[in-house]
This record gives C-alpha cells, structure tokens and sequence, in this order.
C-alpha cells in the first residue's frame, strides 16, 4: 500500500477515475437510498475552485497502482476556526480491514500538527456503519449528530406548499445575488446560523457582514452553482427576518442542496419557515422540471426545523455523526 498527497488539477484520467469508484462504491455500500455520485460531479468537485469554508488538500491510497482510499481536509480559514481541520476518509469496501483508513488519516494528521490545527473533526460519518465504529475505536469522540432528509420531488404531495403567509409578511426572492435594499439585513439574520444546535462541534460559525455576503456569492458563482434565496420581509420594519437557501449545481441539476434556512428568533413559532420553504419549491419545480430531489442536513439536535421538512414532505433518509480527535 502507498499513500499520497493527491493534486487533482495534475490528475491523469485513471486517477480522477479511480478516486470515482471509490467515492461512489462508498455510498453504495454505506449511504443506500441516497443518490451516489457521478463522475462528473466527483470531477467537479476536484477540480473546481474550494467551497466556502477554506483550502482543500487531497490524499490517496494505492493497492498495486489501484486507487483504493481517498481522503481530504478543508482548513477553515474563519480566526475563530483556526484550530481546526474538517476532514473525511473513504476506503473501498473491498479493501476495509488492512489500516488503509488509518494510514490516510495519519498522512494528514501530520500535515496538520505542522500546520498547528489542534483538531480534526469528521462533520458527517453515517450513524451505526463502519465509518463510526472504526472512528470510536481510534479515539474519536462523537460531538455533533444530524440527519440528512430528502423531498423526492416527482412523488411529494404538492399541496403540502400550500402554505398560507402569515399575517405581517411579504416574500422576497433572488438568484445568486441578494438586492441592495435588504442585503444588510440578509447578512444579520445570516448570522444567526450560530443559534442552531451545534452540539460539541468545534466549528464556529462565521460573522456575517455585507462585504462576507457578496464574497460568498461570488464563490459560488465561481463553483458553478445557481444561489436560490427565499427570505420573509417583515412588512413593518422591511427586514428580512427569515431566509431560506438552496443550490443548483451545474454539474448535478437533478439533486439540489437545501443548505441554510434560519428564522430570527423574534419572528419564530408563527409558520414564517414553513412557508418560505413551500414557496421554494414550487419556484423550484417552476424553473428546473428536471430536478428530481432537494437534500438537506439538520442538526438531530434541531427538533423544530426537521419538523417543518417533514410538513412540507420531506422524509428522512439518514443520521450522521460528527467525531473528532487531535491529529
């Protein structure tokens, strides 16, 4: 077995191809019902520009040239998140049980010890599989746990959008850009995300100001997503009190990503994240037909907003656990 650090702009073909199958047979195997991966989206992924939480670096693991790990870091790069390293390990289940997980993990683990990260923390290993059996052995600790729903949009009752709006609100909504008028309260009430039950994580959530909202967008124009927002005006402030996100991936239309949805504390209990997020998905369905599904994690921790995924059709799918260790 050798490891290696994994530059995926230098890739050959049967590198990307080989990191692929893994990727892919690891869903099969350990997340079934969730749609697996293409390789267009693995590929993607690779090669497109980091997500929004910092630098991504890249490890594989070979057996007689064959990729048969693959493992990555994203390094935070938030003052508050300094400390930290978000990591996964993936191992082909045809090759589990020879220390290729362990020897990914310890490949990293020093590049991080050299780059001062105290922790490293795995936000989403599926809850009871081997991924979390084979961590709690090492020494993780579990410190968050989540569930992953899934509205299957060909099948869901649609007249579960029918959501009346609450007395005192209006709907505004945008692509990839929020408009001037409500960008700075948008930045607010994005910043509450740090409410949400986090459990032990050591991720902190970001500050969010104007200047972060705008760099945001534009990463995620560089990824080539398309940035759906719906967000509650509270009609007698012109706040927006409430939002709700979701990604369209140029590489992967037929499942998007419901990502964050916040609801200011003041402005809770009166159906306002029910009804923004039945108004996406009609608007959804409306400008991408061929969208098949919306996923979306919730903390296990958050009983009110898996509440409202389940009312507006959404089942759930899968439980994770976060666990983390020092390096």
């Amino acid at each position: 077995m050798n490891v290696e650090e994994f530059e995926p702009s230098a890739a050959t073909p049967s590198d990307l191809a080989g990191y692929y199958e893994v990727a892919h047979a690891v869903r099969v195997a350990d997340e079934p019902g969730m749609p697996p991966p293409t390789y267009e989206e693995t590929a993607a992924r690779l090669t497109g520009p980091p997500g929004r939480v910092g630098p991504v670096r890249y490890w594989v693991a070979r057996v007689d040239g064959t990729v048969v790990g693959v493992a990555q870091i994203q390094l935070p790069e938030e003052e508050a998140n300094r400390h930290l390293a978000l990591f996964n390990v993936r191992v082909h289940p045809d090759f589990r049980g020879r220390g290729i997980g362990t020897a990914l993990f310890d490949a990293m683990a020093a590049v991080l010890r050299g780059l001062g990260r105290t922790s490293a923390e795995n936000p989403q290993v599926v809850e009871g599989g081997p991924g979390e059996a084979a961590a709690l052995a090492r020494g993780f600790r579990t410190v968050h746990r989540a569930v992953i729903q899934t509205l299957d949009l060909g099948h869901v009752d649609r007249t579960l959008w029918e959501v009346p709006a609450p007395a005192g609100y209006r709907i505004v909504r945008w692509v990839d850009a929020a408009p001037d008028d409500v960008v700075e309260s948008y930045a607010d009430v994005r910043g509450l995300m740090g409410d949400a039950p986090s459990g032990d994580s050591g991720y902190t959530q970001p500050q969010w100001t104007v200047a972060k909202v705008r760099r945001h967008e534009q990463a995620q124009r560089g990824l080539g997503d398309e940035i759906r927002v719906v967000a509650a005006v509270h009609e007698e402030t012109g706040e927006i009190v409430a939002f709700s996100e979701l990604r369209v991936r140029s590489y992967r239309r037929d499942v998007a990503i419901q990502s964050d949805t916040v609801v200011r504390t003041d402005h809770r209990r009166r159906g306002v994240g029910g009804w923004i997020k039945a108004h996406h998905y009609r608007w959804l369905v409306d400008d991408h037909p061929a969208t098949r599904s919306v996923l979306t994690m919730t903390s296990a921790a958050n009983a009110a907003m898996i509440g409202v995924n389940l009312r507006v059709g959404f089942t759930t799918s899968l439980r994770t656990v976060g666990v983390a260790r020092e390096p």
